[in-house]
């Protein structure tokens, strides 16, 4: 009908749409915005903030006021927030951000640990081997080791997003 625009071709294509839109209906193949999506919705694009913060200061000591003033909450209030909407407490995704940023860093230059670990934002490296052991699923030089040998690291959680 499209191609050949014979009279009232439109008509034809519209009543057409209305039956598949009927039968859409009839099947309850509609989906509709509950206001707890569009709640969710609107919590993720306020937690957004928090992200852009965090992705942008991971190299500097955070502070949860800080974050809570930059979503303009309470602490307490924040860190529930926080949690809700990402199942991991601020400190907890702040750390697997900075992990994930170090192992990034690994790959892209030849630092020390010890760099790394100050470059991603850590004060103690102790804390720091440790926190990349649990993720990561070894050390941070056993890591080096490998990527050295020019082999394919096998870890827990390599992700790089």
């Amino acid at each position: 009908m499209y191609e050949k625009k014979t009279p009232g071709w439109y008509l034809s294509i519209k009543g057409y749409l209305y039956e598949i839109l009927g039968i859409i209906a009839r099947e309850e193949l509609f989906v509709t915005v509950t206001k707890d999506v569009l709640g969710h919705t609107r919590k993720l694009e306020r937690a957004k903030k928090a992200l852009s913060y965090i992705h942008s200061h991971y190299t500097e000591k955070i502070y949860l006021g800080e974050l809570a003033q930059v979503m303009q909450m309470n602490p307490q209030y924040f860190c529930r927030f926080f949690k809700n909407i990402f199942q991991k407490t601020p400190i907890e995704y702040i750390n697997h951000y900075r992990i994930t940023q170090a192992v990034k860093l690994m790959h892209e230059k030849e630092l020390s640990i010890l760099e790394v670990c100050m470059c991603c934002g850590f004060e103690n490296p102790s804390y720091f081997i440790g926190l990349f052991k649990k993720q990561i699923g070894m050390t941070p030089d056993e890591y080096r080791r490998i990527l050295k040998g020019n082999q394919t690291p096998i870890g827990k959680n390599l992700s790089l997003k």
